[in-house]
């Protein structure tokens, strides 16, 4: 079985492309849940990354401004 991945519509093996959008199909894994986990972990990782890095540059732009005074 063989899934489109943007319109998620369910095509047979022999197919190649979807005949909605015409993208490439892929192989339809029932691991889904498998992949949940990694997915969420990433996500939270990108997620404090970006807030540490704010607080990296706000605190730098403090400094900045204390030695400019």
């Amino acid at each position: 079985m063989k899934i489109c991945p943007i319109c998620k519509v369910k095509y047979a093996d022999e197919a190649e492309f979807c005949a909605k959008c015409k993208a490439v199909l892929i192989e339809d894994t029932a691991d889904k849940d498998a992949e949940t986990p990694l997915d969420r972990r990433r996500l939270i990782t990108a997620i404090l990354s970006t807030i540490a890095f704010m607080a990296f540059v706000a605190g730098l732009y403090y400094v900045v401004g204390l030695l400019t005074r």
